[in-house]
């Protein structure tokens, strides 16, 4: 059996509309007597538009997106939608399991607004706010709609344009690192650091983000960070630098980069100066 057609919303839940063709999360399967098993049964190639999309805590609106099965296979794909004051395209796509086997999913973010998604998520500590474009590669092994951030794997990218670090304060860490001691972050937290531009790569397995690129860089001085971060138990360990940025004059003053070390729980980790795990007196 196969089914199309194309229906069109002023405002839609995605969340209900997606879960109406699949079990609850942790729902017991006897219960409901959803059997999933009938994605193998039919086809359907079925489009949709709406003015204005819900999925909780985020909206889109002008929502244009597909939704697909074919030979047991299942997929919903947005096309084009707006998101954040910026654009957002991505895939879902199950595996042959069904809803029940997980899957993989692909989204594209273009010039949003990242410190309104922040704000929305209500995510602590020192975080970028500006405008940029991201791109996520995820995929899990469990239930689609029983999966958190905790269960995913693969890969992301962010790319910023002039921004703000939040929650950081350059000259405060400074000097706080020239004092050859341990200090807590919110003790440089109050204030900002404003940046020029901002890359972030980081891959994913199931709870643990290992940071390959943190580059911010600001008008004079160059942020860059490494690492492991346990988010799955809210902790970090990440190695970094504070140095001059790269400047095209050969004659200008050069300031000694500071070295350090960021242990313990986010969003108010330790830390720890390179100069005093190695014994060495920082230069002046």
């Amino acid at each position: 059996f196969r089914s199309g057609g194309t229906l069109a919303f002023d405002r839609i839940d995605l969340r209900a509309f997606l879960t109406a063709l699949s079990p609850l999360p942790g729902a017991d399967q006897t219960t409901t007597g959803i059997d999933t098993a009938f994605i193998h049964q039919f086809g359907m190639d079925l489009r949709l538009s709406a003015k204005s999309a819900d999925f909780a805590p985020f909206s889109l609106q002008d929502l244009a997106a597909g939704m697909r099965i074919e030979n047991g296979r299942a997929s919903f794909d947005v096309g084009d939608s707006q998101f954040m004051d910026g654009r957002m395209t991505g895939r879902i796509a199950l595996t042959e399991q069904g809803f029940r086997g997980g899957g993989r999913l692909q989204m594209s973010l273009s010039n949003v607004d990242i410190g309104a998604i922040v704000n929305t998520l209500a995510l602590p500590g020192p975080l970028p706010s500006g405008r940029g474009s991201a791109d996520f590669e995820l995929s899990t092994d469990r239930p689609l709609w029983a999966t958190t951030a905790s269960d995913m794997s693969g890969q992301f990218r962010l790319a910023m344009g002039p921004g703000t670090l939040t929650h950081f304060n350059r000259q405060a860490f400074e000097e706080r690192a020239a004092k050859n001691a341990f200090f807590n972050f919110s003790e440089a937290s109050e204030g900002s650091f404003d940046f020029v531009r901002a890359d972030v790569e980081a891959k994913l397995d199931r709870g643990l983000a290992e940071l390959t690129k943190a580059q911010i860089e600001g008008n004079e001085k160059l942020l860059t960070l490494s690492g492991m971060i346990p988010y799955r138990s809210g902790s970090v360990a990440l190695a970094g630098t504070l140095a001059d940025r790269p400047q095209a004059d050969a004659a200008a003053v050069v300031t000694p980069a500071i070295s350090f070390f960021v242990g313990g729980s986010w969003p108010e980790p330790v830390i720890s100066p390179i100069s005093i795990l190695t014994g060495q007196q920082p230069r002046q």
